[in-house]
């Protein structure tokens, strides 16, 4: 019993598998969250796999409780990443992002000139000992 409830806590299909998706997609028709799914299937000596979100009530209860279609995880996470792409990047961001990395390098070449001076005086007393 307890190797039993050790294994009801994790799906053996997703460990590995990050899905960043996850808690994200909502159903349109029922509200669920949408889930990954994996299906696999050997034909000829190949293995096929196929990846996909589906709304959890139709996973878990059937198209009965909701009809709504599983997405391809190569098209959904496509279409969302390249959406997010162009809010994130930007000319305006770009820029922000640009003068960040200029502050921070600034900083740290500061803090290294500092060490250079704090360790330079003392090169000069070593070798005039």
């Amino acid at each position: 019993q307890s190797i039993m409830n050790k294994n009801k806590r994790y799906n053996q299909k997703s460990i590995g598998n990050p899905h960043i998706m996850s808690g994200l997609l909502k159903c349109g028709i029922c509200g669920s969250n949408y889930v990954f799914c994996m299906a696999s299937k050997r034909r000829d000596d190949k293995f096929y796999e196929s990846r996909y979100y589906r709304c959890s009530t139709r996973n878990n209860i059937g198209v009965s409780a909701c009809d709504n279609t599983s997405l391809r995880t190569e098209e959904i996470e496509g279409a969302v990443l390249s959406s997010e792409k162009e809010k994130i990047f930007t000319k305006d961001n770009l820029v922000k992002i640009a003068r960040e990395l200029n502050k921070n390098r600034n900083n740290i070449l500061d803090e290294r000139n500092k060490e250079k001076k704090l360790i330079l005086p003392s090169l000069f007393c070593i070798r005039c000992s």
